[in-house]
């Protein structure tokens, strides 16, 4: 047990060393200027409530505004400790109600393995870095994601465990606001809990609706208050519902079609996202999934609960969704072609290898089983990393544990200047503002990481047309040209020549 909490702990604190995803201008920094400037970001006002939140903290903290990279450390930090602690929730969870016998070590390892693999299986890429989930949304609202599996968990507990009504009335109540939160910060999030509720309540069909007939007094406002929820706060808009209120049931098989040809066409992604170690989960799934069906009339020492492990093994197939058309043109159809990629994310296979793994250990290995199970696991997990460096053709597992070893060094991660650099705006800035010190304001014009800097750094008067936009120095002439600019001094900021050169995410 002793070991077990070493570990975890040097995980936690492995944790904190990581480095924020901050190249500039990828979508960290709209979320960082949200935050202080919300004005100036093409976020939906609905989505707010992130960005209102994390404000209230750093306002509480004292952290000012020009401490943005430390408020992007912190960001950072919070939200991935969080995600483990949710994986690692919900994993524990299943697990537990998988196996009707298990003990509380094994427990425990199998949820911490679990949630490694959490993080090592799930990554995309996009123009030119290849990152794991974590890195690509630690400093968003998406968030979203992990508050959908510590729901998850809170509702596996509520319907299938023995606890008291105050926990259980608790537990809804969680899952009530964060339902809301959710809803209002990131809806897409919201639809995967729809879909592993619509998955439990085929496999538990009858548990359920006994649940339900006996409790209706609180279950029904709870579910009204989940409709209210969706319509009143998710700013997003389902086509689905367009054309079903416009009666085009042709124009819903149309799009489907459409949509899901073109995601197969390479708009799912599945050449950034679906790795070697989806196989190999879904691969032992399906092992574990025959021997359950062959040894179905022969009693065991294992005592798993087959509906519960068919819960997670059809929850685990949701990876497989964007790689056909049909699915995925229904997918795109519910929600938006460019956001179907997503649904990758939303799979429960991480559990897997841990659960069936232990599950054949235990059928024929009566000792030690502990110390089997972490070798086997991490046995597996080598094997799909070296298959996926040296001959997989995508390489995309392989990429996935090389973007978590570069989030332990800053160079390749960090903001695309350094600190040194940083300072040396801030003395050249000094400079300008002693030149032109004749009482009007200055608005300064300035490649656009350097621009970024004297607006959230050194809390400047920029010319700015927003994180995407690499305006040239002609292009701000004419700006000034249509404009009177009596009454300001405009600067040219002139990049110090020891500067890297600027090149838009890279």
């Amino acid at each position: 047990m002793i070991a077990f909490y070493l570990l975890l702990i040097a995980t936690l604190a492995a944790l904190f060393l990581t480095h924020p995803f901050l190249r500039y201008p990828y979508d960290a920094w709209e979320h960082l200027i949200g935050i202080d400037k919300f004005r100036l970001s093409r976020l939906s006002p609905e989505r707010a409530i992130w960005h209102h939140f994390w404000k209230d903290i750093f306002n509480l903290l004292s952290i000012e505004p020009s401490q943005v990279f430390l408020r992007a450390r912190i960001i950072h930090t919070t939200q991935t400790l969080f995600s483990f602690f949710a994986v690692y929730l919900f994993s524990k969870v299943i697990i537990r109600n998988i196996f009707n016998r298990i003990d509380l070590l094994s427990l425990r390892y199998m949820a911490y393995w679990s949630t490694l693999i959490w993080f090592t299986v799930f990554a995309t890429f996009s123009v030119n870095y290849h990152l794991v989930w974590i890195l690509w949304y630690s400093v968003t609202y998406q968030i979203t994601l992990p508050l959908f599996w510590y729901i998850l968990a809170l509702t596996i507990i509520t319907l299938f465990e023995p606890i008291s009504w105050q926990k259980k009335a608790f537990y809804l109540l969680q899952i009530l606001v964060i339902s809301r939160i959710i809803l209002q910060m990131h809806s897409m999030e919201y639809f995967y809990y729809l879909m592993y509720i619509f998955v439990l309540s085929l496999v538990y069909w009858r548990k359920l609706y006994n649940f339900i007939k006996k409790h209706y007094m609180i279950i029904l406002p709870f579910i009204l208050l989940i409709i209210y929820f969706a319509k009143r706060y998710q700013p997003e808009h389902s086509q689905l519902l367009i054309l079903l209120q416009e009666h085009d049931l042709m124009g819903i098989y149309h799009a489907i079609t459409t949509y899901g040809e073109r995601l197969q066409a390479g708009a799912n992604r599945s050449w950034a996202v679906y790795n070697e170690l989806m196989t190999v989960s879904l691969l032992l799934g399906v092992a574990m999934l025959i021997m359950l069906w062959k040894m179905r009339s022969r009693e065991t020492t294992v005592g798993v609960h087959k509906k519960m492990y068919l819960f997670l093994f059809l929850t685990s197939l949701f990876v497989l969704l964007p790689l056909n058309t049909a699915t995925s043109g229904i997918l795109a159809v519910i929600t938006r072609m460019d956001v179907v990629h997503r649904f990758y994310f939303s799979a429960s296979l991480f559990v897997l290898i841990p659960v069936v793994l232990y599950y054949f250990i235990t059928l024929y290995y009566k000792k030690s089983r502990i110390a089997i199970l972490n070798l086997v696991i991490i046995a597996t997990l080598t094997a799909a990393l070296l298959y996926s460096k040296y001959f997989s053709s995508t390489h995309n597992y392989a990429d996935n544990v090389h973007s978590i070893i570069q989030s332990f060094y800053g160079n390749a991660l960090d903001f695309n200047l350094s600190d040194r650099q940083i300072g040396e705006i801030g003395k050249e800035l000094e400079h300008y503002e002693k030149k032109y010190n004749d009482g009007r304001p200055i608005i300064y014009f300035a490649r656009p990481d350097i621009t970024i800097v004297l607006l959230l750094v050194y809390r400047k008067k920029v010319f700015w047309w927003g994180r995407r936009a690499n305006v040239s120095l002609e292009a701000f002439q004419k700006e000034l040209q249509r404009k009177s600019h009596g009454d300001f001094n405009t600067v040219i900021f002139e990049t110090p020549r020891d500067f890297p050169e600027y090149i838009p995410y890279r």
